[in-house]
């Protein structure tokens, strides 16, 4: 005989809302210093992985982005069309766009909202 549970509305709703704030919101850890003194060292923050698909990009945006086969986090300088030039504000102790040149938009993959800890 099967036996069927039931989902309590409280249950789904929280569920639902779990699912959606993921969209919306994830927690990021930053290391390093080459975001210094905006970002110190082992920062959690909290970032929008979709941010972009609704707002467009702005020059001082902080991001995440991937290049060189690394995850960065820099702030955006200039917007060149699908190219963006990303610096990190440590300049003497940053791997930044001035080591490997203009990223493209799709490298972005978050932006930085708030900062929850620093250390």
């Amino acid at each position: 005989m099967l036996k069927f549970f039931t989902i309590k509305p409280k249950t789904l709703l929280f569920i639902l809302f779990c699912y959606v704030m993921s969209y919306f919101f994830q927690i990021a850890y930053t290391s390093g210093i080459s975001m210094y003194p905006t970002l110190s060292n082992h920062n959690v923050s909290i970032i929008s992985p979709n941010y972009y698909k609704y707002f467009e990009m702005e020059i001082g945006d902080i991001v995440f982005c991937d290049a060189v086969g690394k995850h960065l986090c820099k702030r955006i300088i200039k917007i060149d069309g699908f190219k963006v030039w990303v610096e990190g504000d440590n300049k003497s102790m940053s791997l930044d766009s001035r080591n490997f040149g203009w990223i493209d938009v799709t490298q972005v993959r978050a932006k930085l909202l708030y900062v929850l800890w620093r250390y």
